[in-house]
């Protein structure tokens, strides 16, 4: 298996993926997503079970990546799903230190609501990098990709689950009225990503 890379902004992130396929040289795929579909994300990419998932989002000032208000409850509900738990999640365009990710960083995210975060962080599957990751962040990674037994699946937070499947029930009655009003054109949900292949 290789890990997928899944990229949520117009940020180069090629040094990441190089940085993985000199530790784990199998093909690694990059998918940018769209920012505006991802609340009501649906995983259409043939992802296997035990395939890993890395998802990158650039930090730009106010990041709101889970819980609520969060960009990537759905999308995270959905990668578990489909990957059996081999989910990461990396805030990028951050300066980095010794750790796996930046304690003062995950504790403001927490203050301002995003309380999975910690979570996450604690599970090993939150991390913060500037341009590529670190040594100690790519052996995780693909540890979890060689199926090595110290990397447990992602057990998802709570609150993760809870907002994806709000998000997921308001947008069941939008999609319905958008359907009708378009006279049964497909839903365009389906198409939440755009792939080039490294």
């Amino acid at each position: 298996m290789s890990p997928t890379i899944f990229v949520a902004s117009t940020e180069d992130h090629e040094l990441t993926t190089k940085r993985i396929r000199e530790v784990w040289p199998g093909a690694t795929e990059e998918l940018r997503l769209e920012l505006h579909l991802l609340r009501r994300y649906e995983m259409t990419k043939n992802v296997k079970e035990k395939d890993v998932i890395l998802l990158c989002h650039y930090f730009d000032g106010r990041t709101l990546l889970t819980d609520n208000d969060g960009l990537y409850n759905t999308f995270l509900v959905e990668a578990v799903a489909a990957t059996g738990g081999y989910v990461f999640v990396a805030l990028t365009g951050v300066p980095a230190d010794d750790r796996l990710a930046r304690l003062d960083l995950i504790n403001q995210l927490t203050h301002d609501g995003q309380t999975s975060i910690s979570e996450l962080h604690r599970q090993k599957r939150f991390f913060t990098w500037d341009s590529f990751p670190s040594k100690a962040q790519v052996n995780i990674i693909v540890s979890a990709a060689k199926d090595e037994k110290e990397q447990c699946p992602l057990q998802l937070p709570i609150s993760i689950k809870e907002h994806a499947a709000a998000y997921r029930q308001n947008g069941s009655a939008h999609s319905r009225k958008k359907l009708a009003s378009a006279n049964g054109i497909a839903n365009h949900n389906r198409t939440a990503w755009r792939c080039s292949l490294l």
